[in-house]
Formats: C-alpha cells, sequence, structure tokens
C-alpha cells in the first residue's frame, strides 16, 4: 500500500522527464507538470545507504520533501532537501523506496 501511495504522490498531469542513473543498485524515475513547476522523483534503492546528486533541476525549484518506505518506515517523510545551482543532495535509504516532492 505504501509503494502505491508514494508513486500518487507524483504531480497531476505530470509526465515523463529523461532520467538516467549512474548507480548499479538503484532504479529511478522523474515526472513533472512543467507548467506548474511540480515535480516527483521515485528511486528504489537494492543496496546500502548511499548519497544522491541529482543534477539539472529547474531554477525554479528551491527545495524538495523527502519521503521513504521501507521494512520500518511508511512513507515517512524523512527530511528536506535544498537545491543549490540545479543540484539536490540526500541520502538514500539501504533497500528502500526513496521519493522527492518539490516544494
Amino acid at each position: 500500500f505504501w509503494n502505491l501511495k508514494q508513486l500518487a504522490s507524483t504531480p497531476e498531469n505530470a509526465f515523463s522527464i529523461p532520467f538516467t542513473c549512474n548507480k548499479e543498485n538503484v532504479n529511478c524515475a522523474a515526472f513533472g507538470n512543467i507548467a506548474k513547476g511540480e515535480y516527483a522523483i521515485h528511486m528504489v534503492n537494492n543496496g546500502a545507504e548511499s548519497q544522491a546528486t541529482i543534477k539539472g533541476i529547474p531554477a525554479r525549484v528551491s527545495g524538495f520533501d523527502v519521503y521513504v518506505t521501507n521494512s520500518e518506515q511508511n512513507m515517512e517523510k524523512i527530511g528536506e532537501a535544498g537545491v543549490n545551482d540545479g543540484i539536490v543532495q540526500f541520502t538514500l535509504e539501504p533497500a528502500g523506496f526513496t521519493t522527492i516532492i518539490s516544494k
């Protein structure tokens, strides 16, 4: 249930945005409603905790709320991540489904 609820946090009328990942154990998908400036990026980390860095964030996005679902957390907000020069950085929890949602 919580994974589906997390996926449902994708903004209304959002389109898929091309996105590449260089981490072998992480699968990602990015969605955005560009007209409204609303974005969600979903990441499944099948490995250990690691640092995530995402580049190319639109200038009008100032930050993201970070949510995770895993064996101990159910779409729990675990923090916020600010955007600096189009880059956002945060921690990917081990063996978890992380979603960042623009503010």
